[in-house]
């Protein structure tokens, strides 16, 4: 399956750490366990970077790693839209929010303004990988 950027994405079982092949229109479940969660990563490259994070959790350098968390972009009471990362994860002490992008770095228009956003709301720093 290729996305609008012409990258192959894949589905992924967050339960056993396994990949879900979707059928058809339904939506994809787990072999293994059809309970449990299914995350979407948008290119191969993403998918790679999800897996050496999840080694880095196994071998206690990083802890509790979060795919794809959304931050809601509020500016005076007033909801402007929101900015949802590739991954976001404790190391040390500090929060880390990363973002993956390809070769090419093939970004949406309104991405930058968006994570300028994100950053000064929330006070995080988000990494580009």
């Amino acid at each position: 399956m290729a996305n609008k950027y012409n990258a192959r994405g894949s589905y992924w079982c967050m339960g056993c750490g396994l990949p879900v092949i979707k059928a058809g229109k339904r939506r994809p479940r787990c072999a293994v366990d059809p309970f449990h969660a299914i995350a979407y990563f948008s290119s191969q490259k993403e998918l790679k970077r999800w897996n050496i994070l999840k080694l880095r959790e196994r071998l206690g350098e990083i802890r509790n790693l979060t795919p794809h968390p959304t931050f809601k972009l509020i500016v005076k009471g007033k909801l402007i839209g929101k900015y949802t990362a590739d991954t976001a994860y404790i190391e040390g002490e500090q929060s880390v929010v990363e973002e993956v992008k390809g070769d090419r770095g093939v970004v949406s228009r309104d991405w930058p303004l968006r994570v300028k956003l994100a950053e000064a709301i929330y006070g995080i720093q988000v990494r580009v990988v």
